[in-house]
């Protein structure tokens, strides 16, 4: 990955087209960046800025920074289109439908997005259908009231507070302030649905009562009728996330009778097979049960690098440890075949917590393979 590790990534993209009214974005980028060196947090959090953004800025630095935020500063257009810029620096306006698109394809890893400029509403309702945190302003907004609320909203990131609650600071400090526009800024949440993407970079910033609660709506689909693959896959990440290892375990074998194509149903169910344990203490049984699901996940799709770590360590440890000669390849093979893949650190994390391991260079290296 190209953030660093264990921080939250905030990539800050601002335009100001020459013939639009000129905002102090500097400014603002400023006070974000001040407010997070002060925070207790500081450390938590990497800021990366592009400025001056055209369309393919837009989309090459979502995807080459994978931010967990994405902060927008600039212009929005009163029929609903985000003002970029083109090449001459002239206002260039880009779709709430293009902008969905985009960040479809970004929902792996962005968790907010934040649209501080006017008229955003209809491009953070089209964003909202596949990021779980969207704010946008719901009118015109002037200078002030965008960057006291941008202020207000990291702060609040800053001293570990979620998107929600941040908002709300965000708001609360326009009031404080005497900045009558503290009904402007809107938060949309993402709905959850049966094809919604459940993933562990969203799962490790819920609380448990937000799991519980996502739980018992993923459960009225399916008493409704609207069972597939990925409604049992989010099931069994919320409960893996939740330690209630056979509940993981039967919603995921569900995803993977419903859907046998789907990579990561057969991986989730390797990772839930293992219930927390070291790999060592498992039975052969258990072992060729895991080796088998991961082998099947690698078949599908061979690119994500969390397969070949989980395969390589349950090789390592099981076999290795025990004194085994391991099958081919090796578990030290393995992890050297995931360098070559597609790391994702919020995996990686939640791999090495959903499993225990007692030996430290292993787990520092496969971390260093997320760097």
């Amino acid at each position: 990955m190209t953030h660093a590790m264990g921080k939250t990534k905030i990539l800050v993209m601002a335009a100001n087209p020459e013939s639009q009214a000129q905002l102090r974005l500097g400014a603002e980028i400023r006070e974000i960046e001040a407010g997070l060196r002060a925070a207790s947090r500081r450390d938590s959090f990497q800021l990366v800025q592009r400025l001056a953004v055209r369309p393919r800025d837009l989309q090459q630095a979502l995807v080459g920074e994978k931010p967990q935020i994405a902060h927008f500063c600039g212009h929005g257009s009163r029929q609903g289109d985000l003002v970029l810029e083109d090449d001459q620096g002239n206002p260039h306006l880009v779709s709430p439908a293009a902008l969905a698109e985009l960040f479809e394809l970004c929902s792996h890893f962005v968790e907010c997005v934040v649209l501080n400029a006017c008229h955003t509403t209809l491009q953070a309702e089209a964003i909202a259908r596949h990021i779980p945190y969207v704010i946008s302003m719901s009118k015109e907004v002037s200078d002030q009231a965008a960057i006291r609320y941008a202020v207000g909203f990291y702060d609040a990131l800053g001293a570990g507070l979620k998107y929600d609650y941040a908002h709300r600071l965000g708001c609360i400090l326009l009031r404080l302030e005497n900045i009558p526009e503290h009904l402007t800024p809107v938060l949309r949440v993402g709905q959850v649905s049966g094809t919604a993407k459940t993933d562990f970079a969203v799962l490790g910033r819920m609380s448990r009562e937000e799991i519980n609660g996502v739980i018992q709506q993923y459960k009225a689909s399916i008493a409704g009728g609207s069972e597939d693959s990925e409604t049992h896959l989010s099931l069994g990440l919320l409960y893996l996330q939740l330690r209630l290892y056979d509940l993981s375990v039967r919603h995921c074998k569900r995803a993977v009778d419903l859907d046998p194509g789907n990579p990561d149903g057969h991986y989730y169910l390797a990772l839930a097979s293992i219930r927390g344990r070291r790999p060592k203490t498992l039975t052969l049984q258990e072992v060729r049960a895991v080796e088998a699901y991961v082998s099947a996940a690698m078949e599908l799709d061979e690119q994500p690098a969390k397969y070949y770590h989980l395969l390589g360590i349950v090789r390592h440890d099981y076999y290795t440890a025990n004194g085994l000669r391991p099958p081919s390849p090796s578990g030290l093979a393995l992890l050297e075949m995931a360098q070559e893949r597609n790391p994702d650190v919020w995996e990686t994390e939640r791999l090495l917590a959903s499993l225990t391991l007692n030996d430290p260079m292993l787990v520092s290296r496969i971390r260093s393979d997320t760097r």
